[in-house]
């Protein structure tokens, strides 16, 4: 406790590095990798982040875990930056107001961001871009993707 209050710029100092190694395990290719599918390491940490911290820092790490997914996505820059700063927004103020700090409330949380993620993804693609076989991209590779993300929540 004298810890986080004394040394916040040491906490977020570790958070910073954390995203990194999680982003660099995440693009390394054949590092975790599981029938083609490869985690999403910066979400669960993101996520994680954001149920520790208040709402201005839970952001700005969601925003810079969104930044680090953005490199490798292949969609339009900064989509994933605001949508994870909403996302860990939303995630902080749950978790200060309604939920308590539990592995099952992480791995909800995590889940349901990702698979909102997915559905506006998938709004952008099917919808507006009308780019076929969208449809089944979220049984080849969002839900096995984000299933294997949320196993990551769990340490």
């Amino acid at each position: 406790m004298i810890f986080e209050r004394k040394r916040p710029k040491v906490r977020y100092f570790a958070y910073a590095i954390l995203l990194l190694l999680c982003f660099l395990l995440q693009v390394t290719p054949g590092v975790l990798e599981l029938w083609g599918v490869k985690p999403i390491l910066v979400v669960p940490a993101a996520v994680c982040i954001a149920m520790e911290e208040p709402v201005l820092p839970a952001s700005v790490f969601g925003m810079a875990a969104g930044l680090l997914w953005d490199f490798t996505a292949g969609t339009v820059f900064g989509y994933h930056a605001l949508l994870w700063l909403l996302f860990c927004a939303a995630v902080s103020l749950s978790v200060t107001f309604y939920l308590s700090r539990h592995w099952f409330n992480r791995f909800l949380l995590c889940f349901g961001a990702l698979l909102l993620d997915g559905v506006i993804k998938t709004a952008f693609s099917a919808l507006i871009w009308q780019e076929p076989g969208t449809w089944s991209f979220w049984m080849s590779q969002l839900l096995p993707a984000a299933g294997y993300t949320v196993f990551w929540c769990f340490p």
